[in-house]
């Protein structure tokens, strides 16, 4: 039990260092000294119904967290969310950061058809969108997504996949 708290713990810190790097080195201009929410989003590449699904996590100031995914692309499309609170440490890191903002390559050459990640800052009435899908390997923000997505327990994950099964299997049935 204390071997896996210290496991936690040291895992915490070193997310906390990651995002603080990220954060700082992907300052361009103008800055933000509070966020409210941290939302990562992730769309699976552009594939017929029902195999295309969309996830996404919201992280509030507080620690309330929303884990929300859905089999389409919209529209009819049901969205399943569950809620979970964040680890008081992580949240505590999160709110002790700086945050720059970030400009996102939005000029690059956008993928068509493929998968794509992105993570907004939301504070006030601004926000920045950091686009992981497009971001240099060294920038540090697939690393960031990747931390994010291990914050969601993996029984909500479980949960909400089970039901993106379900739906697969009764949209592929009323086809037939």
């Amino acid at each position: 039990m204390i071997i896996s708290n210290m496991i936690k713990t040291v895992s915490i810190l070193k997310t906390a260092l990651l995002i603080l790097t990220v954060f700082v080195t992907a300052s361009c201009s103008g800055f933000m000294s509070k966020w409210d929410y941290v939302e990562y989003e992730f769309h699976s590449a552009t594939t017929p119904p029902p195999t295309h699904y969309e996830i996404r996590l919201k992280i509030a100031a507080g620690g309330e967290c929303e884990y929300s995914l859905s089999p389409g692309y919209g529209g009819d499309s049901p969205v399943w969310t569950e809620s979970f609170r964040a680890p008081q440490d992580f949240i505590s890191k999160l709110k002790s950061l700086k945050i720059n903002n970030y400009k996102t390559p939005g000029e690059r050459e956008r993928r068509i058809g493929g998968s794509t990640e992105h993570i907004k800052i939301i504070s006030g009435n601004k926000t920045v969108l950091l686009d992981v899908t497009n971001s240099p390997e060294n920038s540090g923000l697939k690393e960031l997504a990747e931390t994010l997505r291990k914050l969601v327990p993996e029984e909500v994950k479980s949960r909400l996949m089970s039901k993106r099964e379900e739906y697969m299997t009764e949209f592929t049935r009323k086809q037939k």
